[in-house]
């Protein structure tokens, strides 16, 4: 990466400043600032604060030849970034995108995650039930080893500075005088009062809930008394702390076995440290209150990745320090040793791929011909599910402008069109705010709503009503994908529409159009599709996986096959008759068992807790098809069996769901079916944000934080069921903490 990149170019400027080595570290900090929001702002902060520790280090502070290079090569760098940048800028203020206090608190580190690793990581083991991904910070056992040798092992000398260590000038350290004294008392008068502000500071804060300024009232006064109480140190100790040889701050660290290059690593590494807690300290508390750029950035532990920098250059001169242990003919070993245990210790691999079909559906290919005139809008709209990422692929193919999408940032027109199409009934006002966005044409995928008729009945209105068109009908999955063009918008609909011509099925796309928003009924597919019943997306299975569901073709189905672990495992599934589901899609006799089932006992070996599921029908043609990929959490067989609970607290949620005595037997005995039922009795809202809210309140005792409802609906969008989300919750270490002794 760049940083690392840019952290060489500052510790070779630092050596010898000239113009050359200062473009050399300007040009890592513009591609570094180019590929990333978050690597342009923190690494910006760490190089800028860096150089300054340098500057100091080395007494350059007031050296012409030290900052007029580096001032222009850094002025150069981010002239480049903002021209480069300025859309950004524009559109955060076009669009609002700012984050809140507590938005950035959520996604803040704490001291504990540095102990947490990765779920990728295959050494450590899958952390799966870790909310934040994003926090599972430990960078690895060896790495902290390897910088511990490199502040421990090195002794001044013992390595030139070829290696790793520049020579430090210690003479010349400062006199006391009186000049000296009265800076030392501002710097003590300042350093209270930031303490003083800082506890008034910290009293008035909201917690979760605040305001940027309502942070500002302890981050400030924090920043001046960190930086008047480094300026004091750096100065002189105080009194009490006077140890003669080394007076201040600034002489140990002149003194210090380290030379100035691992002292800027150790400063990158601790600065990376404390940049990752967030708003669970003063230094991105400060900086995200005083620079908007910084309240764009909505999670500060990626400060974490300056610190990763910091320890990997201690960690090389810490191989560096270890080999020099050995004699010089295995040194070579030892390095190859070390880069081995490494990639044991860090490795992810085999990293679980998403597997997705390249060749677009008919409906994106004919929208790259299509003269349509418009821009395009998707159904149904996925608030945090994968259909909008699928989407914005497709779009890909079709090049036209479309009104879906997902970012960290989301979208006001988007989150206007999906408040109206939660409501009951979907009002006739939308199609005014998709006139004005100059929505032209709207693609209904069928597979993907729900029972609900809510959408159906708002296309029929606006067809009754002129303002809408039906255009044509596209095979894909078991439902189809539907196209209709908006009247006021959409200029070319002559040239858009189907001609009336019947399918293989004996219907004509307007009898095909009654079906769908009348009956929502099956229509006809020229080709192989795929209907799953079991498992959905984000199913959570425990011991056994029941998979089922059926595939019809024209051309007759010769293979089902289940494929897990991005196709290390291939299992067949069982076929079946199914003389029902002939009766209602009576137009593939050709496939004679379209039913297919199978039970997997327990998850094989080889496989990991989040696993991955693939089906694969082949046809009569030899051509294969696929049903969407699936992500699960395979667990070993484990029960909801509770036997310890604490009877207070499980008496007041029994009586408060009006549990019958027989049903509450049970669940104290152990068995929490009957909980769960009562639970979906009660919450019956047909919104899921409320339902979420509603079983938090219930289980836990406590309102459900944001991040937490983000993922339970993220999981009902991606066809998981309400049982499971209150499965989910129940399993949960902290229902258990609070509910069983």
């Amino acid at each position: 990466g760049w940083l690392p990149l840019a952290l060489a170019g500052l510790i070779w400027y630092g050596r010898k400043p000239s113009w050359q080595r200062a473009s050399l570290l300007g040009l890592p900090l513009i591609l570094n600032g180019l590929s990333n929001g978050h690597w342009l702002l923190f690494g910006g902060v760490a190089t800028g604060l860096g150089a300054m520790l340098l500057a100091i280090l080395s007494r350059r502070t007031f050296d012409r030849r030290f900052w007029i290079p580096l001032i222009v090569s850094l002025a150069i760098a981010h002239g480049v970034l903002f021209v480069a940048l300025r859309p950004y800028s524009i559109a955060a203020d076009l669009y609002g995108m700012r984050r809140w206090a507590g938005e950035a608190k959520a996604y803040s580190a704490k001291l504990s995650d540095w102990m947490i690793a990765s779920s990728r990581n295959r050494f450590y083991g899958g952390n799966t039930s870790y909310s934040h991904p994003e926090t599972c910070l430990f960078p690895g056992a060896v790495v902290l080893l390897l910088s511990s040798f490199s502040l421990l092992l090195l002794r001044r000398g013992e390595l030139d500075a070829r290696d790793v260590c520049a020579p430090v000038d210690t003479a010349g350290e400062p006199a006391d005088d009186e000049k000296r004294r009265r800076l030392l008392r501002a710097l003590d008068a300042l350093c209270f009062a930031g303490f003083v502000m800082m506890c008034i500071g910290f009293a008035d804060r909201a917690g979760d809930d605040a305001t940027v300024e309502t942070w500002r009232k302890a981050a400030l006064p924090a920043m001046v008394l960190v930086s008047a109480g480094f300026a004091r140190l750096w100065i002189a100790w105080p009194g009490a702390w006077d140890r003669g040889a080394e007076a201040s701050l600034g002489a140990k660290l002149r003194g210090s076995h380290l030379g100035l290059e691992l002292q800027l690593c150790v400063f990158w590494a601790i600065l990376g440290l404390v940049g990752s807690l967030g708003m669970n300290s003063f230094f991105h508390q400060f900086l995200f209150t005083q620079l908007a750029p910084f309240r764009s950035l909505r999670v500060p532990a990626r400060w974490s990745m300056i610190a990763y920098v910091g320890l990997a250059a201690l960690a090389a001169a810490g191989a560096l320090a270890l080999a020099k242990r050995f004699r010089e003919s295995r040194r070579p070993a030892v390095f190859v040793a070390l880069g081995i245990v490494l990639l044991l210790e860090l490795r992810a691999a085999p990293i679980r791929w998403y597997f997705f079909e390249p060749k677009a559906p008919a409906v994106y290919e004919w929208l790259a011909e299509a003269p349509a005139s418009g821009a395009v809008l998707e159904l149904p709209i996925a608030q945090y599910g994968w259909g909008e990422y699928v989407y914005l692929f497709r779009q890909l193919t079709h090049r036209r402008p479309i009104l879906n999408g997902i970012s960290g940032y989301p979208s006001k027109l988007l989150d206007r069109i999906r408040a109206a199409m939660q409501e009951t009934p979907v009002t006739g006002d939308l199609f005014d705010e998709l006139e004005r966005a100059g929505c032209g044409l709207i693609i209904v995928h069928n597979d993907r709503l729900d029972a609900a008729p809510s959408l159906r009945t708002w296309l029929k209105q606006g067809i009754d009503s002129g303002r809408l068109a039906f255009v044509r009908r596209f095979d894909h999955g078991s439902g189809g994908d539907w196209i209709f063009a908006l009247m006021n918008t959409e200029k070319n609909l002559g040239a858009l529409r189907a001609p009336e011509v019947a399918d293989a099925a004996g219907h004509t796309p307007s009898e095909n159009l009654r079906i769908f928003l009348e009956e929502n009924g099956r229509t006809y597919n020229a080709s192989t599709y795929i209907w799953l019943d079991t498992p959905k997306y984000g199913d959570e299975p425990d011991g056994e996986l029941i998979v089922s569901g059926w595939a019809l073709s024209p051309y007759d189905v010769k293979d089902v096959r289940l494929v897990f672990g991005n196709g290390a495992l291939s299992l067949p599934a069982q076929r079946y008759e199914w003389p029902r589901l002939h009766e209602l899609i009576p137009w593939y006799p050709q496939t004679r068992r379209p039913g297919f089932k199978a039970v997997v006992p327990t998850r094989p070996d080889g496989l990991d807790l989040e696993t991955d599921l693939r089906i694969d029908v082949v046809d009569g043609r030899g051509e294969t098809v696929s049903y969407d990929h699936l992500f699960l959490l395979w667990h070993p067989r484990r029960t909801l069996a509770y036997t310890t609970w604490n009877d207070q607290r499980l008496s007041a949620l029994l009586s408060a769901l009006s549990v019958g005595d027989d049903d509450a037997a049970e669940i104290r005995a152990g068995d929490v079916t009957p909980l769960v039922d009562a639970l979906l009795a009660r919450h019956r809202d047909p919104k899921p944000d409320a339902f979420i809210v509603a079983i938090y309140r219930d289980l836990l005792g406590r309102p459900a934080e944001d991040d937490a409802i983000a993922f339970y609906l993220m999981r009902l969008d991606r066809g998981s069921t309400r049982r499971g989300v209150v499965e989910a919750i129940l399993a949960s270490k902290e229902f258990r903490k609070r509910m069983l002794r």
